[in-house]
This record gives C-alpha cells, sequence and structure tokens, in this order.
C-alpha cells in the first residue's frame, strides 16, 4: 500500500512538473516572439523524392514584417528573375523571365512556412511541435550540421502542400526550414547573413506591375 501511495505521489509530482515546466521548442523559439522585421539571404534546395534527385539551388533574399507581410526576390547571377510579395491583399508572383504576374487572394501556404517568424502562440495555433531524432530526420533527407538541433512541426488541420515541417536550429536561431509536402518532396531553406528587426518601410511589400507584363488573377 505505501508503495503504491510512493508511486502515485511521484507520479503527481512528475505531471506537475511537467505541467510547469515550457516546452524546449517555447525557450527555443523566444526570439521570434515579439520579432517585428526580418531579412536574410537564402538558399532554397528542392528534392524529389521519386527521381532521389536535388534540382540546382535556387537563392534570393526574404524580408518580413510582422504580422504578415513578406517578400521574397529570386536571383540568378545577381539578376532578379522572380518576386512574390504576400499582403493584406493576398499574393502576388512576378516573373521577371516569362513577363507575368500572377495575382491570388488570401495567404498562400509560405505564411505557413515562415510560421516560426510570429513566435510560438502562433505556431501552436496551427501545428503541433516535438523534438525530432537528428540521425533520423537526416536518413529522411534533411541537411542537419553537426550541433544543429531540430523540431518537427505537424499541422493540426490540413494545410495545401504542406505535410510536415522542420525547423532546422542552432541554438536559439533557426538557421534553415523544410517543407515537406504529401508525397514527401522536400523543400528546404538555408539563411543566411540574418538581421532581425531592421527598419522597413511598407513601400517595401506593395508592388506595381511592370509595363508590358501579362496579369492573370487565380
Amino acid at each position: 500500500m505505501r508503495t503504491l501511495m510512493l508511486f502515485a505521489a511521484l507520479l503527481t509530482a512528475g505531471l506537475l512538473q511537467a505541467q510547469a515546466a515550457p516546452a524546449q521548442s517555447d525557450e527555443l523559439l523566444l526570439n521570434y516572439e515579439s520579432l517585428k522585421s526580418f531579412k536574410a539571404d537564402f538558399t532554397q534546395v528542392f528534392y524529389n523524392k521519386l527521381t532521389k534527385k536535388s534540382a540546382a539551388p535556387e537563392t534570393g533574399t526574404i524580408q518580413y514584417k510582422a504580422p504578415s507581410f513578406m517578400r521574397f526576390d529570386y536571383l540568378q547571377t545577381a539578376k532578379l528573375v522572380k518576386q512574390i510579395f504576400i499582403n493584406d491583399a493576398g499574393v502576388a508572383i512576378i516573373d521577371h523571365e516569362k513577363k507575368a504576374v500572377s495575382r491570388m487572394k488570401g495567404q498562400s501556404e509560405s505564411s505557413d512556412y515562415l510560421v516560426f517568424l510570429k513566435g510560438v502562440a502562433e505556431i501552436k495555433k496551427k501545428f503541433t511541435v516535438k523534438k525530432a531524432d537528428v540521425a533520423l530526420v537526416r536518413k529522411g533527407g534533411i541537411k542537419v550540421e553537426e550541433g544543429q538541433s531540430v523540431f518537427k512541426l505537424s499541422p493540426i488541420a490540413k494545410i495545401p502542400r504542406l505535410r510536415y515541417l522542420f525547423l532546422v536550429m542552432q541554438g536559439k536561431d533557426v538557421r534553415s526550414v523544410a517543407v515537406i509536402d504529401e508525397i514527401g518532396n522536400i523543400n528546404q531553406y538555408f539563411f543566411t547573413t540574418v538581421q532581425y528587426d531592421p527598419k522597413m518601410e511598407p513601400s517595401v511589400f506593395s508592388y506595381t506591375v511592370p509595363v508590358g507584363f501579362e496579369v492573370s488573377d487565380l
């Protein structure tokens, strides 16, 4: 009887401690909890699960301003080839090579890819979070450097073209995000030259349709 009572007491104490202690992801992502703006260079690598091959890396810059403004500039040999603008009006993709602009209302899944920029509370609205095993993550095709940790984010409700997100972290900084789609393809974004809370004008996230570009509304 005393053994059972002692076990029950220890179990209760353990549960209370677990409830009081913040999740490790909460502590590590505090850098982003009150983030006002963010800017970084990125390299994007797409891995095709069917062919088991990676496409040529794409590079560019990302800019973010709280709560939901984003801009991606894709570059090839310092030449601007594509831009993505996400703001209150929706999403616009400007393809400078094809001279075409695609517009759509509402936020795209790109906002969910980079949900870590909005802090822990926003992450938990859409995802469950748990610590991932680095060896298994690497085996699955995601690049993780020595000394880095990984968190796996699973959508609470279905998100188009997004099965899982993996945040690859160095200390308290997210160094890359791996997006796994429904069939297992991997889009991994690597961030360098990161700036936290740089000054940004609202005009950074607005655009004008270049002269001669064809416009389509999706």
